[in-house]
């Protein structure tokens, strides 16, 4: 074998391992429902990550908080261009979204 075929079957192995296949279609996408949880997701589109939003949030008594005092997360994947974010609120989906997926 020279060395490019050793090349490219080495890359091929490691992708294999590393988990190289595109998670974001749109089969993946629509197996997500609200209620799953974070664990559920990540079996389907592999380790997301946390999308940090900032700002400032008013209560209904009018006093600004830039603390998030409620427990939802939005977690974000990409690939190649392609977006899926799930939104959890009390550890469960509640949203869902998708830019690029088909």
């Amino acid at each position: 074998m020279n060395r490019s075929a050793v090349l490219i079957v080495a890359a091929v192995a490691l992708c294999t391992l590393a988990g190289c296949k595109d998670k974001l279609t749109s089969a993946n996408y629509d197996s997500i429902t609200m209620d799953m949880t974070l664990q559920q997701v990540e079996a389907i589109l592999g380790k997301g990550e946390k999308q940090e939003i900032t700002g400032v949030s008013i209560s209904a008594g009018g006093v600004a908080s830039s603390g998030s005092s409620n427990s939802q997360l939005t977690m974000i994947w990409k690939h190649n261009g392609k977006e899926i974010t799930v939104t959890f609120k009390d550890g469960k989906a509640v949203n869902k979204g998708q830019y690029g997926v088909q």
